[in-house]
């Protein structure tokens, strides 16, 4: 710009005021204060005086304006001049050089120019504390503040700066001090910004204190600390940062805004300045305060409401510190940040998200209301803030608490496809008590007006339902370029999805059905005339369906029921499963079941776990059957010959418990418990009193020697007649003449309709899993006896699956189990829970106890397989036998189903002969009569030992060829031996010799012949040459020597053929074993056989 300010504008001066500018300038004694494009502002030191001096270029005109004598008087003075030498200086005022623009000179010296035309004077123009220009007057200077604080003058207008990189300032200690002011009217309502003002304050000489200043930095600005130099510089950032028409009015360039994210950074900074003050243009004269920065804990916001009489309230706000109450009329400036001005102190505050009532409050610090409108002003703060409502008036109080959300979905087919396939659109929003927010909306409280409360969000529970949604196959799509925003499902999951979340208790409209969840009610349990009634319903909001209905829905494949509202009940899957069963066993009545008396155990042991409501009759049933369990030991009656044992007397007592009640008995003791012994002390205390009424007992026909010698031992006075043989009697011409009935199995099948003739006083079942097949002949049989008291004896009544006991339950209490037992013969639960329940139903109708539980003094059994290698020409006989039908069978047919069709019997005499070519290959050929046999090699070795040693064996097989060749080899070993088979005549006297005769060391035994009924406690060692398909047979094989009266331990051995068919028939018993145990013992584990044994071991 060079000259050019100058050269233009030199004619409005004089010669001396030119000279003397130059002076000045040159002596440094002209500042610049600030600089721009259109406005320059700067201090001249002329003599001992400081003039302040302006130039402003406005609509093409220049204004000069100074504080000096003869710039007052009219003329344009020496100090305009050096004003405008720092101009050209510094290059600034570059509108004032532009063509057109003038000098506007001052009212005197404008009417001296030729140049400039004649009108009107324009008014001077000077600015008070809101930066708003007024009349100029020569201000009254202001006294002292008592601090000695600097009087004020004025402040500078300003225009918006143009937004530079930060100034490098400079510390430099004899810099003035800089004051850091904020004006209370200034800042802004919202509190969302604080501005503060930057003013310095010139050294006081000998005229005493001087005005303060506006202090705008510049490049090379000194300030006096480092502390101001790091202000002044953040003050400088939220400058450049403020966005162009953020504020209202332009920001002179001495005021600084501070966002409420900086405000806390800043406040530090400015608290270890002790140059922060305060200014209200309400004070005449106005002046500088001082603000102080204590050390304090936050000042909490508060709010009372309190009655002033029977329809009005008063309500006010305070603060709350650690001092005590201050009155909210001693807060002089709040700020959204948490900040305030409290008694010129600046506290930091929590507003308790209150900041709006908080301004409110400071436009009227005490309100007064109405009653409706106190309620009003109290559930708005209660939404809106979180200022405690506790201590609000009880009438007027709205309770806050955090709600519980409910997810509600409604779902529709999406507009657009993903990845070419059809989708489901899902809008999520959450139910807060009878209030309803989608997932976007902002309210962050609902008010509850019914209940006054107001229900807060909770953010953490929401995102636990949305990330429950993604857990289901949701997707959310937050991108609306391809398809919609919101949440997505792929069709296939929709069923699932609902199922899943509206059992957890959401709420789904999905394709135009609104599903309901069911709320299952207790079940009612009343009686009748015989029977008992349970009734079971579940809600669906209001709407009740019955259990029968229910069911029928899930047997027809449904998930829901139509409600009467056209809406959809889910179906309770898991409850309705735990009533499968009660249903089978009862039967469906209307919208009840009802059952039969003697079923109140089974109705107990399924309901006792979910609180059913029962009248006294059924609780007196139930306490009744459950009190069996402990039923007082009975002494054997007089003339028994023998003693009970103790458990035996508690079994003689429950026996006839169960009989005074008219229930069915299975005593299922333990194999060598004395069943037999309870059963006869149960005939001697009952037949006194039979009235000509025999008793029945059914037998397998290799027990009719153990019974028959046990009659005779124990109760021989009873009159016993043997049903059997081929010129038997017809039974309905002796039963008046005998006390017991004798009969096998077999002829029970043939006479049934003579038998069903007669009138019974009881019917005994020994080994009753003959009739575990309920289909079976044997089973029809046993059911159409006529008989006062029906009782089963089994050690294992549960052999296969669990429809073996539901069969012998059914022949004792016919009924009992309902659909559960009639027309199947397999019903294998595999759940824990209903097994424990079925269990439990039943236990009052079974007493079983094992050798563990009542005969401790019983010397233990040891249980032990031993593997035997094949070898040599066995395994090579054994190997090509296998390779021959693996060939031959699967050749034929390589599929489960056609091996048991067409080839069952193929593959069952594959397997009787692969199992015998594992024992001895003569089994399968007797030209390897003289092949050595694993087996007999290590069985040889064995009975040597214990023939040393004194000690006894029992030898069990299913195959008398190979006890035959074992026999042989015993004789040729020079060992006594006793043999037994199907085709043995007297049984009874080769027991009594081994029994009795130290000789004869071994017994080989067949194991269908002998597995049952023989009492060899002489015999402590058991050898079991092949393992059989049943292990309840070997069990009892066993058990022949490990009984009541045994002295000695009792050693078991299996003998196994490894790599052989026998390895899975070893395996097939133990998941038998463990059947067997779940249902009868206490043990929780409860698996089912999956599949049949045949199937299992070709697999």
């Amino acid at each position: 710009m060079s000259n050019a300010l100058t050269t233009k504008f030199a004619k409005y001066f004089d010669e001396g005021s030119q000279t003397r500018g130059q002076d000045l300038v040159a002596r440094g004694q002209a500042r610049c204060v600030f600089a721009g494009f259109e406005r320059l502002a700067c201090e001249v030191m002329d003599g001992e005086e400081l003039y302040a001096v302006q130039l402003q270029v406005a609509n093409r005109e220049l204004t000069p304006d100074c504080e000096c004598p003869t710039f007052v008087d009219g003329t344009p003075c020496a100090h305009l001049w050096a004003a405008l030498l720092l101009a050209e200086q510094n290059q600034d005022l570059g509108a004032a050089a532009k063509r057109g623009c003038k000098f506007r000179l001052p009212s005197k010296a404008r009417d001296a120019s030729d140049a400039v035309s004649s009108g009107d004077a324009v008014p001077e123009h000077h600015y008070d504390f809101d930066g708003q220009p007024r009349q100029r007057r020569r201000p009254e200077k202001l006294p002292a503040s008592p601090r000695s604080e600097s009087y004020l003058e004025y402040e500078l207008p300003s225009r918006r700066p143009r937004k530079t990189d930060a100034p490098a300032l400079m510390v430099d200690p004899a810099a003035p001090p800089i004051l850091y002011v904020i004006r209370l009217e200034s800042q802004p309502e919202d509190g969302d910004t604080l501005f503060l003002e930057t003013w310095w304050r010139p050294e006081a000489a000998s005229q005493g204190a001087l005005p303060c200043r506006p202090f705008l930095p510049q490049p090379d600005s000194s300030v006096p600390t480092a502390a101001d130099q790091d202000i002044l510089t953040c003050l400088l950032e939220c400058r450049t940062l403020s966005r162009p028409g953020q504020y209202r009015d332009p920001l002179p360039p001495h005021v600084f805004p501070i966002p409420g994210t900086r405000l806390a950074v800043q406040a530090e900074l400015l608290a270890t300045t002790g140059r922060v003050r305060w200014l209200s243009i309400k004070e005449k004269p106005a002046r500088f305060h001082s603000l102080t920065f204590p050390l304090a804990l936050k000042a909490t916001f508060v709010v009372t409401i309190t009655p002033t009489g029977p329809e009005s309230y008063e309500a006010a706000a305070a603060w709350q510190t650690a001092e005590g109450i201050i009155p909210f009329e001693e807060t002089q400036a709040i700020f959204a940040a948490g900040f305030a001005i409290i008694n010129e102190q600046w506290r930091q505050v929590d507003f308790q998200n209150a900041f709006a009532l908080a301004s409110r409050f400071r436009q009227n610090p005490i309100k007064t209301m109405s009653t409706q409108a106190a309620k009003t002003f109290a559930r708005q703060i209660a939404l809106s803030t979180d200022l405690p409502t506790d201590a609000f008036p009880s009438a007027i109080s709205s309770q806050r608490r955090l709600g519980e959300p409910v997810g509600r979905l409604y779902v529709r087919t999406a507009k657009f496809l993903h990845e070419g396939r059809e989708q489901l659109h899902v809008e999520l929003s959450f139910e807060y008590e009878d209030a309803v927010c989608s997932e976007h909306d902002v309210a962050n409280r609902f008010p509850v007006i019914r209940q006054n409360l107001v229900v807060a969000r909770d953010p953490e529970a929401e995102e636990a339902l949305r990330e429950r949604l993604r857990q289901l196959g949701f997707r959310w799509n937050a991108r609306a370029d391809a398809e919609e925003v919101g949440w997505k499902l792929h069709p296939s999951r929709l069923d699932a999805a609902v199922n899943a979340l509206v059992m957890e208790g959401w709420h789904i409209t999905a394709e135009g059905k609104t599903y309901r969840r069911p709320i299952v009610k207790p079940p009612t349990i009343t009686s009748g005339l015989d029977w008992f009634d349970l009734q079971a319903n579940v809600d669906y909001d209001g709407q009740t369906v019955p259990l029968p209905e229910l069911l029928a829905a899930a047997r027809n494949g449904a998930n829901t029921v139509r409600l009467d509202d056209g809406t959809y009940g889910l179906l309770p899957q898991e409850w309705l499963e735990q009533y499968t069963a009660l249903i089978e066993i009862g039967e469906v009545v209307s919208d009840k079941v009802r059952f039969r008396q003697n079923q109140a155990a089974l109705i107990e042991a399924f309901l006792h776990d979910r609180e059913a409501e029962t009248d006294a009759r059924f609780r007196s049933t139930v306490a009744a059957l459950e009190s069996f369990s402990g039923s007082t030991p009975v002494s054997a009656p007089p003339g028994f010959k023998a003693s009970l044992r103790p458990y035996q007397e508690v079994g003689l007592g429950w026996l006839l418990a169960m009989r005074k009640l008219g229930l069915g008995a299975c005593l299922a003791d333990d194999m060598g418990l004395g069943k037999t012994v309870q059963i006869l002390a149960y005939l001697a205390a009952i037949m006194p009193t039979a009235e000509k009424r025999p008793a029945l007992i059914v037998m397998p026909k290799s027990l009719v020697f153990n019974w028959q010698s046990e009659i005779r031992k124990f109760t021989p006075w009873f009159k016993t007649h043997w049903h059997g043989g081929g010129g038997r009697r017809d039974p309905r011409k002796v039963a008046r003449s005998c006390d017991i009935i004798l009969t096998t199995y077999g002829t029970l099948r043939q006479d049934a309709l003579q038998l069903a003739e007669i009138d019974f006083e009881v019917c005994i079942l020994d080994e009753s899993q003959a009739i575990k097949n309920r289909d079976s002949a044997t089973a029809r049989a046993a059911r159409v006896l006529q008989a006062r008291h029906r009782i089963v004896m089994t050690g294992t009544p549960v052999e296969n699956h669990l429809g073996e006991l539901f069969s012998q339950l059914d022949f004792l209490n016919p009924g009992l189990l309902g659909k559960l037992s009639a027309g199947t013969s397999s019903v294998a639960p595999t759940d824990a829970a209903t097994l424990a329940r079925l269990r439990s139903g039943v236990r009052p109708f079974i007493l079983r106890r094992t050798k563990r539980d009542v005969a401790p003094e019983l010397p233990p059994k040891t249980e032990q397989v031993i593997w035997c290698e094949l070898e040599g020409a066995q395994r090579q006989a054994y190997d090509e036998l296998k390779d021959y039908y693996r060939q031959t069978l699967l050749g034929e047919d390589n599929d489960d189903a056609g091996a048991k069709t067409s080839g069952s019997l193929d593959v069952l005499s594959a397997l009787l002969r692969l199992r015998q070519a594992a024992c001895h290959p003569a089994l399968i050929r007797e030209t390897y009569a003289q092949v050595p046999a694993a087996k007999l090699e290590v069985l040889r070795e064995r009975l040597a030992a214990i023939g040393e040693e004194g000690h006894k064996a029992l030898v069990f097989s299913q195959f008398t060829s190979l006890l035959k060749l074992v026999a042989g080899q015993l004789a040729a070993d020079g060992v006594s031996f006793c043999y037994l088979d199907g085709a043995t005549e007297d049984r009874g006297a080769l027991v009594e010799a081994f029994q009795t005769d130290p000789a004869l060391s071994v017994f080989l035994i067949s194991l269908k012949a002998g597995g049952s009924g023989l009492n060899l406690t002489a015999a402590d060692y058991v050898f079991l040459l092949d393992p059989w398909w049943n292990p309840a047979v070997e069990a009892q094989a066993i058990d022949r020597a490990y009984r009541i009266g045994q002295t000695l331990p009792v050693f078991a051995y299996k003998l196994i053929a490894r790599d052989t068919v026998e390895e899975k028939v070893l395996a097939m018993q133990k998941r038998k074993r463990h059947l067997a145990a779940s249902v009868l013992s206490k043990a929780n584990a409860a698996p089912a056989l999956s599949r049949d044994d045949l199937k299992f071991l070709l697999s």
